[in-house]
């Protein structure tokens, strides 16, 4: 399984403007990570979690069902989150000027399927 997962991530970073990509489970830890040495230990990684759990209690509260995508601009850098199967949740970042995010969305719905058929082993 992490093999899998880990270079699904790693494909991620041939992308211009992709700082790196995690995996979180429904806790928000995070399961696998790729991502450049200074993105590893910042707070916005592990304010993720605390910050995809508060959107999704938004949701159930505007009863508009499930996360599916959502995006997050900060002045520094962008976040693409993508729910996964079995509570997972996959997190891209990218830098402030990325206009990669069309190719992001490809490769999550080329990749998607085998990225779930990994973690659920």
């Amino acid at each position: 399984m992490a093999e899998e997962v880990s270079g699904f991530l790693q494909n991620f970073r041939r992308i211009d403007g992709i700082l790196g990509s995690f995996v979180l489970d429904n806790r928000g830890e995070i399961v696998s990570i790729d991502a450049e040495e200074a993105l590893k230990g910042e707070a916005c990684i592990s304010g993720m979690g605390l910050m995809i759990s508060e959107i999704c209690m938004i949701a159930r509260k505007m009863g508009v069902g499930d996360i599916e995508r959502h995006h997050v601009a900060f002045a520094d850098k962008q976040f693409m989150i993508e729910s996964l199967n079995g509570g997972f949740f996959l997190v891209i970042c990218m830098t402030e000027d990325s206009s990669s995010q069309g190719r992001v969305r490809l490769e999550i719905r080329k990749n998607k399927k085998s990225l779930e058929n990994a973690l659920a082993v």
